[in-house]
């Protein structure tokens, strides 16, 4: 006698008590385990298998609270962190219903904030590692090869990235000035004077390593133009004939002074392009600037990059605010465009529709559709995290390891 047939079929959608059709990939809140504690929100990213005489079970990737997993006391009730845990739970515990939207997809936050079971988040927390990362949305990445961009754009909704490194995907398309081709951050160098990017193995002679601290990189073309402006001003000040014996002395005094700090500034600057790599955030502490006038010719000043000063003009640095009031203006305007109309239209792949994009994840581990999508961290593979071991030569051998052995005294 054969016991009853298990019927098994794969859902997409189910009813709650309360009359409510639950689908996949909508955000709920889920019931706490805990006596009064505030309910969990999580995404439905799938139905278990419908099983006769059995509970539905669903799958549901969590969203956690500030307060679970940051330090901070004070912090906004509907503001969340994006997860990439998930785990199988009773279709019974969920309670209703809500919103989750990324910021940058929210043209006014505080009218959002206002509305009933609407959250937001800009942030996602790896529960292994335990570091939070950034998550961008894939309209407002930039600084990618097309074909990556293209890829990427296809498959994914958001990309993950080391905190503080969004800047150097949204910047505009970086390329080598002198090869033409893309420039990775990894890889390039920024001109303190032009602002143009190089890529290390293009320079001549090729560099190996990054300016280390207190050091800027400083391309050919501006060091020339550089020492050309600073021997015009020279010779210029050298032949303007003085009127009086006291202002003559000031004068010479300022004209030998003014190349000799120019020369010592512009060595400065050079030198560091052997020098070993310090970290990628830091910048030159003294540095040397052209300013370009409008009769062409350049003039020159120093400028602290470690106290923040600049010494352009204050005209020069209000249309730089305005360009970046207008950009960020017209990337907001784009992306809240761009947003899709609900979590249902969002692009996935293995259920997910955020992607490790950042400082140890190769860029064309984009075109493998099995890569890991998750976070990851630098490797512990190496002569720094191993011991060395002497050689072995098997079972029945004595592995010296010890200096006793080599005192005659020891029997």
């Amino acid at each position: 006698m054969t016991g009853p047939v298990q019927v098994s079929s794969r859902v997409t959608s189910a009813p709650l008590r309360d009359g409510i059709v639950i689908s996949v990939n909508d955000h709920v809140y889920m019931a706490s385990e805990f006596i009064g504690e505030s309910y969990y929100i999580g995404r439905v990213m799938e139905f278990g298998k419908q099983i006769q005489g059995k509970a539905l079970q669903v799958r549901i990737g969590w969203f956690y609270r500030p307060k679970d997993v940051m330090a901070r006391k004070n912090h906004d009730p509907r503001l969340l962190v994006a997860t990439m845990h998930s785990d199988m739970n009773p279709l019974l515990s969920i309670r209703g219903r809500c919103t989750v939207i990324h910021q940058a997809y929210i043209k006014d936050l505080d009218s959002y904030r206002k509305k009933p079971d609407h959250f937001y988040y800009n942030q996602l927390f790896d529960r292994y590692i335990h570091r939070f990362y950034d998550v961008l949305p894939v309209d407002s990445v930039r600084n990618l090869p097309p074909d990556v961009a293209e890829e990427l754009s296809r498959r994914y909704q958001y990309i993950v990235v080391e905190a503080g490194t969004a800047s150097e995907y949204t910047d505009a398309h970086r390329v080598c000035l002198i090869c033409k081709r893309w420039c990775a951050s990894g890889e390039a160098l920024k001109c303190i004077m032009c602002q143009g990017f190089h890529h290390m193995l293009c320079i001549n002679p090729p560099m190996l390593r990054k300016p280390s601290k207190g050091f800027a990189f400083q391309c050919a073309l501006c060091t020339k133009l550089a020492l050309d402006s600073a021997s015009t001003c020279s010779s210029s000040s050298t032949s303007t004939p003085s009127s009086g014996g006291g202002n003559n002395n000031n004068n010479n005094n300022n004209t030998t002074s003014s190349p000799a700090l120019l020369k010592q500034q512009t060595s400065a600057t050079s030198s560091g392009q052997n020098s070993p790599r310090g970290s990628p955030k830091q910048k030159a502490a003294s540095t040397l600037t052209v300013i370009p006038t409008p009769n062409g010719s350049g003039g020159i000043s120093s400028s602290s990059s470690s106290s923040g000063s600049n010494s352009s003009n204050s005209n020069s640095g209000s249309g730089h605010n305005n360009t970046s009031t207008r950009t960020t203006t017209t990337t907001t305007t784009a992306l809240t465009s761009t947003a899709p109309v609900s979590s249902h239209h969002q692009k996935m792949s293995h259920m997910w529709p955020f992607r490790y994009f950042g400082t140890h994840a190769d860029i064309q581990d984009i075109f493998d559709p099995d890569d890991r999508v998750y976070p990851r961290a630098s490797s512990r593979v190496g002569t720094r995290y191993q011991a060395v071991a002497v050689k072995w030569d098997g079972p029945g051998q004595i592995l010296v390891t010890s200096t006793i052995f080599d005192d005659p005294q020891n029997n």
